[in-house]
Protein backbone atom coordinates (compact mmCIF):
# COMPACT_ATOMS: atom_id res chain seq x y z
CA UNK A 1 0.00 0.00 0.00
CA UNK A 2 1.19 3.51 -0.77
CA UNK A 3 2.20 5.69 2.16
CA UNK A 4 -0.38 8.30 3.25
CA UNK A 5 1.79 11.05 1.75
CA UNK A 6 2.23 9.39 -1.64
CA UNK A 7 -1.42 8.32 -1.71
CA UNK A 8 -2.54 11.89 -1.00
CA UNK A 9 -0.19 13.31 -3.62
CA UNK A 10 -1.48 10.92 -6.27
CA UNK A 11 -5.06 12.14 -5.93
CA UNK A 12 -4.00 15.75 -5.46
CA UNK A 13 -2.37 15.51 -8.91
CA UNK A 14 -5.48 14.25 -10.73
CA UNK A 15 -6.21 16.41 -13.84
CA UNK A 16 -9.21 18.75 -13.84
CA UNK A 17 -10.81 16.59 -16.54
CA UNK A 18 -10.95 13.59 -14.19
CA UNK A 19 -11.37 15.03 -10.71
CA UNK A 20 -15.19 15.23 -10.68
CA UNK A 21 -15.49 11.68 -12.00
CA UNK A 22 -13.17 10.48 -9.24
CA UNK A 23 -15.15 12.38 -6.61
CA UNK A 24 -18.33 10.69 -7.82
CA UNK A 25 -16.81 7.20 -7.93
CA UNK A 26 -14.50 7.18 -4.91
CA UNK A 27 -16.08 9.38 -2.24
CA UNK A 28 -19.29 9.50 -0.23
CA UNK A 29 -19.98 13.15 -1.00
CA UNK A 30 -23.59 13.75 -1.96
CA UNK A 31 -24.57 14.95 -5.42
CA UNK A 32 -25.39 18.46 -4.21
CA UNK A 33 -21.92 18.97 -2.73
CA UNK A 34 -20.24 17.65 -5.87
CA UNK A 35 -22.37 20.00 -7.99
CA UNK A 36 -21.18 22.90 -5.84
CA UNK A 37 -17.58 21.88 -6.49
CA UNK A 38 -18.29 21.75 -10.24
CA UNK A 39 -19.64 25.30 -10.06
CA UNK A 40 -16.55 26.42 -8.12
CA UNK A 41 -14.31 25.12 -10.89
CA UNK A 42 -16.24 27.17 -13.43
CA UNK A 43 -16.12 30.40 -11.43
CA UNK A 44 -13.58 33.15 -12.34
CA UNK A 45 -12.04 33.20 -8.87
CA UNK A 46 -11.44 29.46 -8.64
CA UNK A 47 -8.15 28.55 -6.98
CA UNK A 48 -6.44 25.74 -8.93
CA UNK A 49 -6.41 22.30 -7.27
CA UNK A 50 -9.08 23.19 -4.70
CA UNK A 51 -11.28 20.31 -5.85
CA UNK A 52 -8.27 17.99 -6.11
CA UNK A 53 -7.45 18.80 -2.50
CA UNK A 54 -10.98 17.83 -1.49
CA UNK A 55 -10.68 14.57 -3.42
CA UNK A 56 -7.29 13.75 -1.90
CA UNK A 57 -8.52 14.47 1.63
CA UNK A 58 -11.68 12.39 1.31
CA UNK A 59 -10.01 9.34 -0.23
CA UNK A 60 -6.94 9.44 2.02
CA UNK A 61 -9.14 9.69 5.12
CA UNK A 62 -11.19 6.69 3.96
CA UNK A 63 -8.16 4.49 3.20
CA UNK A 64 -5.62 5.61 5.82
CA UNK A 65 -7.86 7.07 8.51
CA UNK A 66 -7.75 10.50 10.14
CA UNK A 67 -4.22 9.96 11.46
CA UNK A 68 -2.98 9.01 8.00
CA UNK A 69 -4.58 12.09 6.49
CA UNK A 70 -3.01 14.32 9.14
CA UNK A 71 0.37 12.73 8.45
CA UNK A 72 -0.02 13.36 4.73
CA UNK A 73 -1.12 16.97 5.23
CA UNK A 74 1.74 17.71 7.62
CA UNK A 75 4.33 16.22 5.29
CA UNK A 76 2.83 18.00 2.28
CA UNK A 77 2.97 21.38 4.01
CA UNK A 78 6.38 20.90 5.62
CA UNK A 79 7.95 19.76 2.36
CA UNK A 80 6.43 22.45 0.18
CA UNK A 81 9.19 24.74 -1.15
CA UNK A 82 8.92 28.06 0.64
CA UNK A 83 6.82 26.61 3.46
CA UNK A 84 7.12 28.26 6.86
CA UNK A 85 6.52 24.99 8.71
CA UNK A 86 9.65 23.89 10.56
CA UNK A 87 11.33 21.02 8.79
CA UNK A 88 12.26 18.18 11.14
CA UNK A 89 13.01 14.48 11.04
CA UNK A 90 9.37 13.49 11.56
CA UNK A 91 8.30 15.45 8.49
CA UNK A 92 11.10 13.99 6.40
CA UNK A 93 10.40 10.49 7.72
CA UNK A 94 6.89 10.76 6.30
CA UNK A 95 8.25 10.80 2.75
CA UNK A 96 11.50 8.89 3.26
CA UNK A 97 10.23 5.89 1.30
CA UNK A 98 8.82 7.99 -1.53
CA UNK A 99 11.72 10.31 -2.33
CA UNK A 100 15.19 9.45 -3.71
CA UNK A 101 17.85 9.45 -1.02
CA UNK A 102 21.59 9.07 -0.61
CA UNK A 103 24.14 9.12 2.17
CA UNK A 104 27.40 11.02 2.66
CA UNK A 105 29.87 11.43 5.49
CA UNK A 106 29.37 14.62 7.47
CA UNK A 107 32.82 15.90 6.52
CA UNK A 108 31.99 15.44 2.83
CA UNK A 109 28.91 17.65 3.10
CA UNK A 110 29.96 20.40 5.50
CA UNK A 111 31.27 23.44 3.60
CA UNK A 112 30.54 21.78 0.26
CA UNK A 113 28.94 24.11 -2.27
CA UNK A 114 25.23 23.57 -2.75
CA UNK A 115 25.74 23.25 -6.50
CA UNK A 116 28.29 20.47 -6.03
CA UNK A 117 26.11 18.68 -3.47
CA UNK A 118 23.03 18.80 -5.68
CA UNK A 119 24.97 17.16 -8.52
CA UNK A 120 26.64 14.56 -6.27
CA UNK A 121 23.22 13.67 -4.83
CA UNK A 122 21.80 13.10 -8.31
CA UNK A 123 19.35 16.00 -8.29
CA UNK A 124 21.00 17.41 -11.43
CA UNK A 125 23.07 15.88 -14.21
CA UNK A 126 25.50 18.79 -14.30
CA UNK A 127 26.62 21.88 -12.41
CA UNK A 128 25.44 24.07 -15.27
CA UNK A 129 21.91 22.69 -14.91
CA UNK A 130 22.00 23.34 -11.16
CA UNK A 131 23.25 26.90 -11.65
CA UNK A 132 20.63 27.57 -14.30
CA UNK A 133 17.73 26.54 -12.04
CA UNK A 134 19.26 28.42 -9.10
CA UNK A 135 19.31 31.61 -11.16
CA UNK A 136 15.67 30.98 -12.07
CA UNK A 137 14.77 30.72 -8.37
CA UNK A 138 13.95 27.02 -8.42
CA UNK A 139 16.61 25.49 -6.17
CA UNK A 140 15.68 24.98 -2.51
CA UNK A 141 17.61 23.90 0.55
CA UNK A 142 15.30 22.62 3.31
CA UNK A 143 12.39 24.46 1.64
CA UNK A 144 14.24 27.79 1.55
CA UNK A 145 15.03 29.24 -1.86
CA UNK A 146 18.74 29.64 -2.53
CA UNK A 147 19.61 32.91 -4.24
CA UNK A 148 23.39 32.78 -4.39
CA UNK A 149 25.60 30.40 -6.33
CA UNK A 150 28.28 30.64 -3.63
CA UNK A 151 26.05 29.03 -0.98
CA UNK A 152 27.84 26.33 1.02
CA UNK A 153 26.40 23.84 3.50
CA UNK A 154 26.69 25.06 7.09
CA UNK A 155 25.99 23.15 10.34
CA UNK A 156 22.63 24.90 10.78
CA UNK A 157 21.55 23.68 7.33
CA UNK A 158 21.61 20.07 8.55
CA UNK A 159 18.32 19.10 10.22
CA UNK A 160 18.56 16.09 12.54
CA UNK A 161 21.30 14.64 10.34
CA UNK A 162 19.36 15.33 7.14
CA UNK A 163 19.50 17.79 4.24
CA UNK A 164 16.56 18.13 1.85
CA UNK A 165 17.24 19.51 -1.62
CA UNK A 166 14.47 20.43 -4.04
CA UNK A 167 14.57 21.30 -7.72
CA UNK A 168 11.26 23.02 -8.29
CA UNK A 169 8.17 21.74 -6.50
CA UNK A 170 8.34 18.02 -7.23
CA UNK A 171 11.94 16.85 -7.63
CA UNK A 172 13.52 16.22 -4.23
CA UNK A 173 16.37 14.25 -2.74
CA UNK A 174 17.03 13.44 0.92
CA UNK A 175 20.68 13.43 1.97
CA UNK A 176 21.50 11.71 5.25
CA UNK A 177 24.77 11.97 7.15
CA UNK A 178 26.98 9.17 8.41
CA UNK A 179 29.61 9.33 11.13
CA UNK A 180 33.26 8.64 10.46
CA UNK A 181 35.22 7.71 13.57
CA UNK A 182 35.09 9.22 17.05
CA UNK A 183 34.17 12.70 18.19
CA UNK A 184 32.05 13.60 15.15
CA UNK A 185 29.24 15.93 16.06
CA UNK A 186 25.85 14.79 14.93
CA UNK A 187 25.01 17.86 13.05
CA UNK A 188 21.99 19.28 14.75
CA UNK A 189 20.02 20.18 17.82
CA UNK A 190 17.10 18.01 18.81
CA UNK A 191 14.61 17.78 21.61
CA UNK A 192 15.41 15.43 24.49
CA UNK A 193 12.42 13.28 23.58
CA UNK A 194 13.86 12.82 20.09
CA UNK A 195 17.28 11.56 21.18
CA UNK A 196 16.35 7.89 20.92
CA UNK A 197 14.88 8.48 17.48
CA UNK A 198 18.00 10.29 16.28
CA UNK A 199 20.26 7.64 17.80
CA UNK A 200 18.31 4.87 16.04
CA UNK A 201 19.05 6.54 12.71
CA UNK A 202 22.82 6.61 13.26
CA UNK A 203 24.84 3.73 11.81
CA UNK A 204 25.89 1.12 14.38
CA UNK A 205 28.88 2.40 16.32
CA UNK A 206 29.54 -0.50 18.68
CA UNK A 207 28.58 -1.02 22.29
CA UNK A 208 31.66 0.76 23.60
CA UNK A 209 30.42 4.06 22.17
CA UNK A 210 28.25 6.26 24.32
CA UNK A 211 26.33 9.50 23.98
CA UNK A 212 27.34 12.57 25.88
CA UNK A 213 24.93 15.48 25.96
CA UNK A 214 26.39 18.95 25.68
CA UNK A 215 25.24 22.56 25.53
CA UNK A 216 21.96 22.29 27.40
CA UNK A 217 19.73 25.18 26.38
CA UNK A 218 15.94 25.31 26.49
CA UNK A 219 15.70 21.51 26.46
CA UNK A 220 17.75 21.36 23.26
CA UNK A 221 20.88 19.25 23.16
CA UNK A 222 23.87 18.90 20.90
CA UNK A 223 24.83 15.25 20.68
CA UNK A 224 28.40 14.05 20.41
CA UNK A 225 29.75 10.53 20.19
CA UNK A 226 32.66 9.79 22.54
Amino acid sequence: MLSPYKFYQYFFSVPDADVIRFLTMLTFLDVKEIDELVNQMKSPGYVPNTVQRKLAEEVTRFVHGEDGLNEALKATEALRPGAQTKLDWKAIEGIAGDVPSCSFAYDQVLNLSLVDLSVSAGLFDSKSAARRLLKQGGLYLNNSRVDTESKRIEPEDIVDGIVLLSAGKKNKVIISMTLDGKNKEILSYCQWKSINMVWSNIPALGKEKRLSLLNVEDLSWRIKVD
